[in-house]
């Protein structure tokens, strides 16, 4: 298994993660158990800050919390002067409870509820970025019933092709993501925004896709999108002042994995944008990324305890693990790949072929299909890496479990940072437990 961030084998052949040793980790909070590496997270975001900046436009780059969000990482992005992008009002109350600046916020979504809306013109979000017509009309009616004044990104579809997952795919012309700029009547009801009292449009923004290698698509991301802001100008008289490229920059979870150079790919992009802004004459002052897997992916490693082995008749030789598609459904939904190791055999050599089944009642949840792994027995504790982003953001209690806790390690420390849910909250929600006559 490749090492990321701060994994290092101790001289006990143990597995550590901020030189903390993962079977204490896993003797002290039970499992499964999310780790994030700290420092892995700062030495990215430090990363993305050098690599992605320009002596002549000004360069944000804003977390995409859908990747991971709870009060911990609320803070840790605050600290380091990141942006933020939000779904939902849930994210912007756990925003607004953590006392992060709101005027850092992008609010995303398709389908955003009037609730949502007039929670972020209330509040004073940063930046709403427009998915849809029907919702720049709700945003306008808000705005004139309470007064407030609001700036907006538009999202448009660059119809940018990728090869990803289908379902990571976001900027094919069928996609539900989006306004299409290739249709002439989104230019008539972008202009009507020119002299809104209310509304100020100042910029586009696009997602192409998530887990994307090709550098190729990027760089022809921005060529297509600084188009659309000339395109926007010539038909509209608006001219735009921000530019925000999205996220979806790949990482490495197994050997097939090949993601882009960034430290080569992010400085390219600055000097395409640049060279294009001069080209195309336009007034673009701020360029914005939103990176989340490639932030917090490869910070992640979840720990599972090993319930039972199982040679089936076929020969197929299975691991049984207390975790499973109910904390990390990537494998059944994305067919997605990850390397693992039993943490207190690190120095020894592998030698059975087996699969890492989940406990959920589902064929497919297999975590891990094919690994060779040392002997192991009933009790010895798995680190399957790269688990920090789209793992405990989508997991769910099916089967009735619990989701699990997560611990931060930096330096020798470790610290409980989300405790594992109990059993018997589980059902809260339920009010009436009589069926009806």
């Amino acid at each position: 298994m490749k090492l990321r961030g701060t994994m290092r084998v101790n001289s006990e052949g143990v597995l550590t993660v901020g030189n903390v040793s993962t079977k204490q980790l896993a003797q002290k909070y039970k499992t499964p158990l999310y780790i994030i590496d700290q420092q892995c997270i700062e030495e990215n975001i430090k990363n993305f800050k050098s690599w992605f900046s320009s002596d002549i436009l000004d360069t944000q780059i804003v977390y995409a919390s859908k990747a991971l969000i709870n009060g911990y990482m609320c803070n840790l992005i605050a600290e380091n002067g990141l942006g933020i992008d939000v779904i939902s009002k849930g994210d912007m109350v756990l925003l607004h409870k953590c006392n992060y600046p709101l005027n850092r916020v992008y609010l995303h979504g398709n389908a955003k509820s009037e609730a949502e809306l007039e929670f972020a013109l209330k509040h004073g979000v940063g930046r709403i970025v427009v998915d849809n017509f029907d919702e720049l009309d709700r945003i306008k009616e808000i705005c004139t019933k309470n007064d407030y004044k609001t700036k907006i990104l538009i999202r448009v579809n660059p119809g940018v092709k990728t090869h990803t997952h289908k379902y990571l795919r976001t900027a094919l012309d069928s996609s539900k993501f989006g306004i299409s700029l290739y249709r002439q009547n989104s230019y008539e009801k972008i202009k009507q925004l020119k002299n809104d009292p209310h509304i100020e449009l100042v910029g586009i923004h696009c997602h192409i896709g998530s887990q994307i290698n090709e550098e190729a698509a990027f760089m022809r991301t921005v060529e297509v999108m600084l188009n659309f802001c000339l395109e926007i100008l010539n038909k509209t008289g608006i001219e735009l002042t921000e530019i925000n490229y999205g996220g979806g920059f790949a990482i490495y979870y197994a050997k097939r994995d090949t993601p882009p150079d960034l430290s080569a790919l992010l400085p390219a992009v600055i000097k395409k944008t640049e060279e294009q802004i001069k080209k195309n004459n336009l007034n673009i002052k701020k360029v914005i990324i939103e990176p989340g897997r490639s932030i917090v992916g490869a910070a992640g490693t979840t720990l599972y305890k090993i319930e039972a082995h199982k040679t089936t008749y076929s020969g197929r030789k299975y691991l049984m693990v207390d975790g499973g598609m109910s904390d990390n459904p990537r494998p059944a939904l994305y067919n997605a790949q990850y390397e693992a190791v039993i943490v207190d055999k690190m120095l020894q050599d592998p030698i059975n072929r087996v699969a890492v089944a989940g406990k959920c009642c589902e064929s497919g949840d297999i975590l891990i299909d094919d690994i060779v792994f040392p002997e192991t027995k009933n009790g010895d504790i798995i680190a399957v890496a790269a688990t920090g982003a789209y793992n405990y953001s989508m997991a769910s209690n099916y089967n009735g479990l619990p989701r699990p806790a997560m611990v931060a390690v930096k330096n020798s420390k470790d610290i409980l940072i989300t405790k594992r849910e109990e059993i018997n909250r589980l059902h809260e929600c339920d009010v009436n437990v009589d069926t009806l006559e």
